[in-house]
């Protein structure tokens, strides 16, 4: 019986990192990670889930 070899691929995929200061921006940001942390910021945020900062070539950039 022949083993199958592994084929080995690059992992292209990308990873989008919010930060604050639109696309130019360094510090990122960090949301909650536990279902009552998020409620929490969603009732501070007014349910709002995006920031008048991100610009819309970064909005586009997500398409």
């Amino acid at each position: 019986m022949k083993m199958a070899s592994a084929v080995t691929e690059e992992d292209n995929r990308k990873v989008q990192t919010a930060v604050l200061g639109g696309s130019q921006g360094h510090q990122p940001v960090f949301l909650p990670f536990e279902k009552e942390d998020a409620q929490r910021l969603r009732q501070l945020r007014g349910g709002t889930t995006r920031s008048a900062a991100v610009s819309s070539s970064a909005a586009a950039a997500r398409c």
